[in-house]
């Protein structure tokens, strides 16, 4: 904590429990922070990206405990950018664009690999997707 001046009936460890245990403010909905007319530079959207996930798998991983949530992740993440780039590539190629559908195509591909291949990776006795 900061230096502040603390009222002489509250203790500096009293004041920082409190701080410990006081509920979390709601985080910001940085669909609307980042959107409209509200956009912002894309450094600083892409940082709040990166800090929002890193966040979000800090508590993750210090929730669970387990090298599983980290592949969960992983198949999460690599199944929900297989789908956008399978719609992309469909959405091109309805506009005659097959090259460049190809190309979204072939990522899509790459990621279906990837969370494939995540599947053979044995991240210890609560892995159930190796088994």
């Amino acid at each position: 904590m900061s230096e502040v001046n603390i009222p002489n009936f509250i203790s500096r460890e009293k004041l920082e429990a409190l701080s410990e245990e006081a509920p979390r403010e709601a985080a910001p909905n940085l669909g609307e922070m980042f959107s409209g007319s509200n956009a912002i530079d894309s450094a600083v959207m892409r940082q709040a990206m990166i800090d929002a996930v890193h966040d979000q798998m800090e508590e993750l991983d210090g929730h669970f405990k387990d090298p599983m949530i980290m592949k969960l992740a992983i198949k999460y993440a690599t199944n929900t950018l297989f789908v956008w780039h399978a719609k992309t590539s469909e959405s091109i190629a309805e506009t005659g664009q097959h090259d460049v559908a190809a190309g979204w195509s072939r990522d899509a591909g790459i990621l279906q690999s990837i969370n494939m291949l995540i599947d053979s990776i044995d991240c210890g006795s609560n892995d159930w997707v190796a088994e």
